[in-house]
């Protein structure tokens, strides 16, 4: 039995559960603490739970059975044993709580002992009846087949230590020669070795795997000539077709000391295989893989424990991941179905081909495997010309008697064919050689006869002419005359005749210089100008079609520019595709697809990597998003920190669905996940989130998780920071819902404008009648979208003048607002106008926003103070209510925002207690002080941890860091009169930061009112040294969760259409690594373009009101 070691059960990372969730969740009963929650257990059917309701039903049932097996197991050992099983778990509690990575700390000691003592006896019960020690039966004998199923579960188990003293704490292993170890192994149908020791019943499979592979040889070292091989597997199909013969493995360990029904032994042996695979003389022997539910369970359970404890020596996965190369098509399992090595139960063979394929999904192969060489062997074998040859040969034309019969039959008919050919060719060659000899002797013959004839009219007749005629023309007839060829180059060239010189030369036609052409010199010396003219255009050098980089590009296109999948089956596409190389190979949406994920995969790796180098802190923000077509959620967990070069960051590490409820337990165990996934858990400073009621409770209880790995400064007194914008935007809300009747005169007024052509024109003339230019046009407000009204104000105010001269003109125009409307109006504005620049303000992702943060807030407070004594009576309710809600979250300042700006140079504590002054001079001094200590605490923690402290005292010089800044002119000017009576104090032995707080000057604001904060602790951080440090954490703190366009927005944040019908795997592949490309800006274009479309949707409204209007 193996002693206690350290954490060692686990939750099922969140990238494997999605691929198949049910293959983790028990079907009756639950064990352990990892399926209670700190409200409530799953089994009293809470509503909080992510269990179905007919699997809560399930686990209530069996919470029943479980007291009466503990009340019949205590009749049979007395109550003496029951006592000294709790004595030992109580002894035991630590390490039994240790022994779970997710921490068990919320149960208090007395319910956690009666839950392990009851899940305990439970176990032994159950695999005792099968030795008919007892008579208790849990039901049927397929719910007793589903219990086994459900003890393996990774979720579901109990340290195994702890199992075995209890056990021998009952006198058990007394009563028989069965031992512990016995009971459990001959319960699951397994053989193991004596000396084998394992942490729990999941351990206890891996372990069985891993004896299977007896004394193969496994490299523990990462070889990097080896670990290739196993990428470039050929599938099973191509394998065969080069000869390599598949067998199925015979030496499968005995399963005779297996006792239990007989329908699940054959379902458990039908799971059962090992990991022993041998390559030798072209035979593959692999062990029989058989594909059912059964398999699929306990491999996927094996291989998730493997992720979480043994990452380096993940012996099943890489099994997984070497039959995942071989098994690609249907055509593969065909063929490892004919030897044996796969057994199909699913059905059809397709599902075993997906089966095979998911198991790999979400799963990191380790960085050595124990099938290296096995790979190198079958990827030389399957290269070899001469062994491809004999494959196609045995496997086409000699696969059985009949097949090479008719083969060496047809060989022989084609030889036979083939000499028959042969002779014919020689025999008609010689007839033509007589045929020429032939020939020849009659054209002799003939040319004698004419010679003697023409000799004879030359005697009788005009001897001279006729015989020239005679001669001359037949000469003719047979003279052939010869076209004499011209180079190529010489269509390039243009011949200048013999110069001074006595040579003849030629001109280029595209420089002009003249070369020697004479006969003796060729035409080489013109081609080997040609190819150097430096006029003469060269030809267009088209690069090579390469498939993998056309792929690559293809997906980038999905990527950049949100191109559904199905865009590269578009008919046009690929037309054009073609059309530009006729090379072009068409991919399907599937292969599209997988591209995408390989890259977000590749991406993935990247980032991993840079956070594992960075040594700061990584600041969160976590939002909702909504899908219009499913009711599933998504959220959306994004990293943001400055890296060493002092350049603010922001990457979306998840874009994950989030099934219901969306209660904070589920959140917090996603963002969880997240962080462990990312590696982050120890480097988290602070999460951002909005006032939903889930996030309350998510903080509380990831605050909590991440503290109990002493991942969190101060005890993560400073983890949660409230979203201002929506805070903002709930201040504004709170205002305009007064406003909106005050308002309903302007709002017609734009609207009758709006509603069609005809009025358009009328309005546009009465602008030219008082002298506006038109330029940005009228515009609507959205009730889902606060600075609509703004600028719908902004714009009509413009127009005031207009409105009037328009009244005159419409007959049907009946809503022109008042003088004291329009008054009214523009107080309104000039309201709103600071809180729109300032949410702008606060949704920036390319600056730091948490020094910014004080300032704003405070101004803020000054705004609605002033307006609160305004003369108009319905301006005072509005702001009362805006104060009201203020009140509700910033009557205290964020005390972590303030430290943010106290660490501007421009600002430090002088101007927060100023500020603090203006608003309330009796509690200025407290709150002052409150920052600095709180300032001191962080700091002194960030000293404890760096490994090398610098404190300098050097006064410091300043800097033109040039730069646009949100704090830029925008702060009122008499904040910052106080400046000439701030005089730093006399220099002595302090920290970095009181010398940097009270010795050192502040920069004025005036002065340096464009300088950008982080090129000023660049260039100072050797000063600073840990303050530097600090620095960079805080001020890359977000003090919003939305974009900027989002920021105005009460509707909630939506998935456009197409990302609705994608996979949940498939959005969180595109949108984050859209975004680890592009930047997170890219990310508000979605969000800009659903408020476009909102837009819309209220104009066309808008026109079909307005439609009637105009025919009064």
């Amino acid at each position: 039995m193996e002693e206690f070691h350290g954490p060692c059960i686990y939750r099922v990372p969140s990238q494997i559960r999605d691929v198949k969730p049910e293959a983790y969740t028990p079907r009756m009963v639950v064990i352990g603490p990892l399926h209670r929650y700190p409200k409530s257990t799953t089994i009293d059917g809470d509503e909080t739970s992510s269990h179905p309701w007919d699997l809560k039903k399930e686990y209530s049932m069996m919470e029943a059975k479980k007291k009466v097996c503990f009340e019949s197991f205590t009749a049979r050992v007395g109550e003496d044993a029951i006592v000294e099983m709790r004595k030992i778990i109580q002894a035991e509690e630590t390490n039994i709580r240790a022994s779970y990575e997710e921490s068990t700390e919320w149960i208090p000691i007395e319910y956690f002992v009666d839950l392990i003592l009851h899940d305990s006896v439970f176990i032994m019960e159950f695999f005792q009846r099968a030795h008919k020690l007892n008579s208790y039966h849990v039901g049927t004998v397929e719910q007793d087949s589903v219990v086994r199923n459900d003890l393996m579960l990774l979720e579901n188990q109990l340290p195994y230590f702890i199992f075995g003293r209890l056990f021998n704490a009952t006198l058990m292993e007394r009563r028989s020669n069965w031992t512990c170890k016995d009971i459990i192994t001959s319960g699951f149908g397994i053989v193991t070795d004596e000396t084998t020791n394992f942490k729990h019943f999941t351990d206890m499979f891996r372990r069985v795997y891993e004896e299977s592979l007896g004394d193969i040889p496994v490299r523990m070292e990462r070889i990097p000539w080896i670990w290739p091989h196993i990428l470039e597997l050929r599938n099973a199909d191509n394998l065969s077709q080069a000869g390599v013969k598949f067998k199925s493995l015979s030496s499968i360990p005995s399963t005779s000391r297996s006792f239990g029904d007989a329908e699940y032994k054959a379902s458990l042996m039908s799971g059962a295989f090992t990991l022993c695979v041998k390559f030798k003389k072209g035979r593959l022997v692999m062990p029989s893989f058989h594909a059912n539910e059964q398999s699929d369970m306990v491999i996927r359970n094996v291989i998730a424990f493997e992720q979480c404890h043994v990452s380096l020596t993940p012996f099943t996965t890489n099994y997984i991941h070497f039959l995942n190369f071989l098994i690609t098509s249907d055509r593969d399992v065909e063929v490892l179905s004919e030897e044996g090595v796969v057994t199909n139960s699913m059905g059809r063979v397709s599902l075993v081909v997906d089966m095979v394929n998911k198991l790999q999904v979400g799963v990191k192969v380790g960085s050595h495997s124990q099938y290296c060489y096995i790979a190198k062997e079958v990827k030389a074998h399957y290269k070899s010309r001469r062994n491809r040859c004999w494959g196609t040969l045995s496997k086409i034309y000699f696969s059985d008697l009949w097949t090479g019969t008719a083969t060496v039959a047809a060989v022989l008919l084609l030889f036979m064919t083939l000499v028959g050919t042969v002779a014919s060719v020689i025999q008609a060659y010689k007839s033509f050689n007589m045929d020429q000899q032939s020939l020849e002797r009659i054209a002799l013959l003939e040319a004698e006869n004419e010679r003697t004839e023409m000799e004879m009219n030359a005697e009788v007749e005009t001897q001279g002419q006729n015989q020239t005629e005679s001669v001359t023309q037949p000469c003719q007839r047979a003279k052939r005359v010869r076209k004499k060829q011209r180079a190529l180059c010489w269509d390039e060239f243009t011949s200048v005749g013999i110069e001074e010189d006595g040579k003849e030369r030629a001109r280029c036609h595209h420089c002009g210089i003249k070369l020697v052409v004479e006969k003796s010199y060729g035409t080489s010396t013109m081609n080997r100008h040609l190819t150097l003219c430096p006029e003469r255009p060269q030809p267009e050098t088209r690069p090579k079609y390469d498939h993998k980089v056309d792929r690559e590009m293809t997906s980038e296109i999905i990527i950049y520019h949100d191109m559904p999948f199905r865009y590269v089956e578009y008919e046009k596409v690929r037309a054009r595709d073609k059309f530009l190389n006729p090379d072009c190979k068409p991919i399907c949406r599937q292969t599209v697809a997988l591209d995408v994920f390989k890259r977000f995969e590749i991406e993935k790796a990247k980032l991993i990597d840079v956070f594992a180098k960075h040594n700061g802190r990584v600041c969160l923000t976590a939002d909702l998003w909504s899908s219009r077509s499913t009711v599933t959620g998504y959220i959306c967990v994004t990293s943001h920190y400055i890296d060493e070069s002092w350049r603010l960051n922001n990457k979306i590490l998840a874009f994950c669905d989030l099934k219901p409820p969306h209660n904070g337990e589920e959140i917090a165990k996603k963002v969880y996940d997240c962080l462990k996934e990312w590696g982050l858990e120890k480097k988290i400073l602070t999460i951002t989130l909005d006032n939903a009621s889930a996030n309350t409770s998510m903080q509380t209880i990831l605050k909590h998780r991440l503290q109990s790995g002493n991942g969190l400064l101060c005890g993560g007194k400073f983890l949660h920071v409230r979203c201002c914008a929506h805070i903002l935007n709930l201040i504004v809300q709170a205002g305009l819902e007064l406003a909106s009747g005050l308002l309903e005169n302007i709002r017609e007024s734009v609207k009758f404008v709006k509603a069609s052509e005809s009025r358009k024109d009328s309005f546009a003339t009465c602008l030219e009648c008082v002298g506006i230019k038109s330029g940005a046009g009228l515009s609507l407000d959205v009730s889902t979208r606060w600075n609509s009204t703004y600028e719908m104000l902004a714009r009509a105010l413009k127009f005031r003048k207009a409105f009037a001269i328009l009244n005159l003109y419409e007959r049907g125009y009946c809503s022109l607002p008042t003088e004291e409307e329009w008054d009214r109006g523009e107080k309104i504005c000039d309201l709103l106008k600071p809180f729109n620049t300032i949410t702008t303000y606060f949704s920036g992702v390319k600056y730091p926003t948490a020094n910014i943060y004080f300032i704003q807030v405070w101004k803020i407070e000054l705004l609605l103070m002033k307006y609160a004594n305004c003369d108009d009576v319905d301006i005072r309710e509005m702001v009362k209510k805006m104060q009201k809600k203020f009140a509700k979250y910033w009557n205290e300042y964020s005390v972590i925002l303030a430290m943010g700006a106290a660490l501007d140079p421009r600002l430090k504590l002088q101007i927060l207690r100023s500020a603090y002054n203006k608003v309330d001079p009796v509690t200025a001094e407290g709150k002052v002080d409150i920052v600095r200590n709180n300032l001191i605490l962080l700091y002194e923690e960030y000293q404890t941890k760096s490994a090398s402290s610098s404190n300098s005292s050097t006064t410091l010089t300043p800097h033109e860091l040039l730069n646009e800044s949100p704090l830029e002119a925008d702060v009122n000017d008499d904040l910052f009169e106080l400046e000439s009576s701030l005089i730093s104090a006399s220099k002595s032995t302090k920290s970095t930061l009181e010398i940097y707080l009270d010795d050192e000057p502040r920069l004025e604001m005036k002065t340096f009112s464009d300088m950008e904060i982080l090129s000023f602790w660049k260039e100072n951080q050797h000063r600073y040294g840990d303050l530097a440090s600090m620095a960079s954490d805080l001020l890359s703190i977000p003090i919003t969760t939305i974009a900027s366009e989002s920021a105005f927005s009460v509707g909630g944040r939506v998935l456009n259409p197409f990302r609705n019908r994608l996979l949940p795997q498939n959005v969180q592949a595109l949108i984050c690594t859209r975004n680890w490309l592009r930047g997170y800006a890219d990310l508000e274009g979605d969000i800009e373009e659903l408020f476009a479309e909102e837009d819309n949707d209220a104009t066309k409204m808008t026109s079909s009101s307005g439609v009637g209007d105009s025919n009064i």
